[in-house]
């Protein structure tokens, strides 16, 4: 049987781990978030797809399904 103290040391450290996980997740889709608000203003600037791409590491499917998101057309990719 776990004593009490064990018991919420054991929840402690799963909280712990958790609230890193959830940290890290938001980080990851910050980022996300921030390269698809640059990829906007890169297309509205008038920047084809590839350049995009290279420029912000999103994969032309992401551009476009980005793109798509926001009802913006897309144009061909070229060399991605």
């Amino acid at each position: 049987m776990i004593s009490e103290r064990d018991y919420l040391n054991i929840m402690d450290s799963a909280e712990e781990r958790g609230m890193e996980k959830g940290l890290e997740r938001g980080r990851v889709e910050g980022r996300m978030e921030g390269r698809a608000e640059v990829a906007r203003a890169m297309f509205a600037a008038g920047m084809d797809i590839g350049r995009i791409s290279s420029l912000t590491g999103l994969t032309g499917d992401q551009l476009n399904s980005l793109l798509s998101k926001n009802r913006i057309t897309s144009v061909p990719l070229k060399d991605c």
